[in-house]
């Protein structure tokens, strides 16, 4: 009972956890004439942009995004009408 107390007591003297601090970062959107601002915590900001970075390696290394990409199979590749 004692060692509950002295624990309880211990906790409430302690210093509260410190918030992570706020980076902002100000952008515009394409198509935009206003900017906006995203405000997020240091690890938010490395978790996106490491997101970022694996969805583009992915698309690059998958042959996204190409008309002829030099790993497709020709038989998958359709013709694309040329507009007139």
């Amino acid at each position: 009972m004692l060692l509950s107390m002295l624990l309880f007591a211990a906790q409430a003297t302690a210093e509260p956890a410190e918030k992570p601090k706020l980076v902002c970062r100000r952008y515009t959107p394409v198509g935009s004439l206003i900017s906006k601002k995203d405000c997020r915590t240091q690890p938010e900001w490395e978790k996106a942009a490491a997101d970022g970075n694996a969805e583009a390696r992915r698309l690059i290394e998958g042959g996204a995004g190409t008309l002829n990409s030099y790993n497709a199979d020709p038989a998958d590749q359709q013709a694309i009408p040329f507009p007139r």
